[in-house]
């Protein structure tokens, strides 16, 4: 807040891709690595999750992320999400080292 220096966001997006828990609501977050590990993820994603309850956007709430993105799997967890499964994403082509992700949901 000091500088005003932009940190990067998080938000919800709309997915329709080609899986079979689609279509449905994502939270996502995308943090400068210069500022990761002070919670900011976390503490913005508790609160789009607060705002999609008073909302009522929707009944389910999806993160995923590729499989080797520990620290977005950590703010998963921390904000109450739930392990579902793997999937493979179909945007990206077969054998691209990030085509498997972990869905994880929350119940509104």
């Amino acid at each position: 807040k000091e500088t005003g220096e932009f940190i990067g966001y998080v938000g919800f997006h709309r997915f329709t891709f080609d899986v079979p828990f689609s279509p449905g609501w994502e939270i996502g977050w995308r943090i400068s690595d210069k500022f990761w590990n002070n919670g900011y993820a976390t503490e913005a994603a508790m609160a789009c999750i607060k705002y999609a309850r008073e909302k009522k956007i929707c009944n389910k709430l999806y993160s995923f992320t590729a499989v080797p993105n520990i620290p977005s799997e950590k703010v998963m967890k921390r904000i109450g999400m739930t392990f579902e499964g793997l999937f493979m994403h179909p945007a990206l082509a077969d054998g691209h080292w990030l085509k498997e992700h972990k869905l994880y949901y929350i119940d509104l």
